[in-house]
């Protein structure tokens, strides 16, 4: 994990900046840009880690009260960094078959021509719960804690979402911030979530999907 933490913080920091490129002017970009950069901190992204991949959790299998509570947990952690829940009627949470929930929330933007365009920030938060045969090369029957998979990923999501509200004034896109459920089923929350787009924010726009996906994965995958 503490390798996982240190990889955290400087993809946090990278999406941030691209966020910050994209949306935010250069007069903008003085000492609320790098209170916000600060704001991404290892304490708070390893207190992020050290939750969600604890053994209470029991490997944050979709649809098991492990996964609900980490569920509650994002949701939690968007409402108090001041972020408005992108699911329908305002909730953080979009519902889907059988029962999982991805967990949204949005920073609409400044720019009234520009604010229906939406950058999608995403990171699966399940994992497996308990190893089988099918999906383990570790022990079976024991607790898959999922830090690195995807944790991580998650934990920096969380920071991305606190330093937004850090600046002045948000980005001039509207960024959704996705916390997906059932990725290690299928990728059913990213399939509800296309499908049916069941959040607050008008996306006709294109959209600009970054996915943090295992930012410590020992393999160097590239970022899908």
């Amino acid at each position: 994990m503490r390798r996982t933490v240190p990889s955290c913080r400087r993809l946090a920091i990278f999406l941030l900046c691209c966020l910050f490129a994209a949306g935010v002017s250069a007069a903008e970009r003085g000492a609320s840009y790098l209170a916000a950069l600060e704001s991404i901190t290892a304490s708070e992204l390893q207190g992020h880690v050290e939750y969600l991949a604890d053994d209470r959790l029991e490997g944050r299998k979709p649809g098991t009260a492990g996964s609900r509570a980490a569920a509650a947990y994002l949701a939690r952690q968007f409402a108090e960094a001041g972020l408005t829940g992108a699911g329908a009627d305002g909730a953080y949470y979009q519902h889907f078959r059988p029962d999982y929930r991805n967990v949204l929330a949005v920073c609409v933007g400044s720019d009234p021509q520009l604010r229906s365009e939406v950058v999608i920030v995403g990171a699966h938060y399940d994992h497996v719960g308990y190893g089988t045969r099918r999906n383990s090369r570790g022990p079976i029957g024991r607790v898959h804690n999922g830090a690195d998979d995807n944790a991580s990923g998650t934990a920096a999501l969380l920071e991305v979402a606190g330093a937004l509200q850090m600046l002045p004034e948000s980005p001039k896109r509207s960024v959704l911030l996705i916390a997906f459920d059932g990725e290690e089923i299928d990728l059913l929350g990213a399939a509800a979530q296309a499908l049916h787009r069941g959040t607050s924010v008008d996306a006709r726009g294109s959209d600009d999907t970054r996915h943090v996906q295992m930012v410590a994965d020992r393999q160097k995958r590239p970022f899908t």
